[in-house]
């Protein structure tokens, strides 16, 4: 069985016989998280039971709130938004109506993922937007765009006309993504070149990548568009291996299912952590799995809510609600988080020795101060236990 080991605590206590714990005078410390810097953000919302939003902070530090899957009806789902007709455009020529190729897939009120992708197996560092195309005014040949992360600022594009390759092309933080115009008429299809790769390649997807490096994937089920029940849509929080402390993995991928039920209603399923490892100079890629989240994720207290930390240092949390959808909160670490655990052996409590519960409070107190920070769970006084947890907090 799982063992949990709260920080500041150490293994031995953990066990029906503390003392039994390999030989006498030996213990296994967890002393917390080193962080070197912050967290950002991402979040996984819904809006009522028929709807789920992505929130999450770019390179720049700008905020996006964005429908990724609603549900319109029972076996009627839609990539995007559940008002009017406006989809989520996630791959190059394929329509998110369909599933199925399109050459000129982005309708006006449509939104559309626009991202600088890295070669896939690297790390990402692209500034990744979430535009809409809000008009094709053919008369003075302009196209509007609206950025969904800058408050509601639409600006124009111009266009000279219609050829067989880019008609024009957005230019967003120095790199240009090319714009393809079905024909020279008002309210036109158009088709984009959303990873910036100078072509447009039918199924190429863009990254979406967060402030501090790992990227979303978002990935329907084959059956998308009219399943009625079970796993709709897969959202991957990807980790590239260069940024990774372990020589054997080569990314790690934090997997969330998004479900739907009969009701309708959309949900969200359980959660793993899967690491790709390398299978040496003969493997073809990210060849084989290991799931770390072992038993699933461990609940916080008496409440429903689950809490896991990836081996990168990514704290995911689901918010259970018995009554509706589930939210999820990814804490993406500026680097990989370092967990400090050290071998005790040859330590003595002689404070236990001590007949007066204040003295041995005081006594525990006092190597607490020193810098042995094992010993606050074994003070009985309630604030004075509170004091040391606080020592120990600050000190990491």
């Amino acid at each position: 069985d799982d063992l949990y080991v709260a920080a500041g605590t150490g293994t031995a206590q953990q066990l029906d016989e503390p003392g039994g714990f390999f030989t006498q005078n030996f213990d296994i410390v967890y002393d917390g998280l080193k962080l070197d810097g912050g967290y950002s953000q991402a979040i996984l919302s819904s809006s009522g039971d028929r709807q789920q939003i992505l929130s999450f902070v770019n390179r720049q530090g700008v905020n996006y709130n964005i429908p990724i899957v609603s549900v319109i009806n029972s076996g009627e789902n839609r990539l995007g938004d559940d008002s009017e007709d406006k989809s989520l455009i996630i791959k190059e020529r394929i329509s998110s109506r369909t599933l199925e190729p399109e050459d000129f897939p982005i309708l006006v009120g449509d939104y559309f993922v626009l991202n600088a992708n890295n070669l896939v197996g690297s790390a990402q560092d692209g500034i990744t937007h979430i535009m809409q195309l809000k008009d094709v005014d053919s008369t003075n040949n302009v196209l509007k765009f609206l950025d969904v992360g800058f408050d509601g600022q639409v600006f124009e594009i111009s266009y000279g006309g219609i050829s067989d390759g880019f008609d024009t092309a957005i230019l967003l933080d120095g790199h240009p993504f090319g714009i393809d115009i079905q024909s020279d008429t008002d309210d036109s299809p158009i088709s984009v070149d959303l990873n910036g790769n100078g072509e447009l390649v039918g199924g190429e997807q863009p990254f979406i990548v967060t402030y501090n490096g790992p990227h979303i994937v978002l990935t329907p089920a084959s059956d998308f568009l009219t399943k009625t029940e079970g796993d709709i849509l897969q959202l991957d929080l990807i980790v590239d291996d260069s940024v990774i402390d372990d020589a054997e993995i080569q990314d790690e991928v934090i997997r969330v299912p998004i479900t739907v039920s009969p009701v309708p209603a959309l949900d969200i399923g359980g959660i793993q952590q899967i690491a790709k490892f390398d299978e040496g100079p003969e493997s073809d890629g990210l060849t084989s799995y290991a799931d770390h989240f072992q038993n699933g994720m461990h609940t916080i207290g008496s409440n429903p809510a689950r809490q896991e930390i990836s081996t990168y240092g990514i704290k995911v949390t689901q918010l259970v609600d018995l009554n509706g959808p589930d939210h999820v909160i990814f804490d993406i670490p500026d680097s990989q988080v370092e967990a400090l655990v050290s071998v005790v052996v040859g330590f003595e409590d002689n404070c236990a020795e001590l007949p007066n519960v204040d003295d041995r409070d005081s006594c525990y107190m006092n190597l607490v101060v020193n810098g042995d920070h094992r010993w606050c769970h074994k003070i009985e006084n309630p604030h004075l236990k509170a004091s040391c947890e606080s020592i120990v907090k600050v000190e990491k």
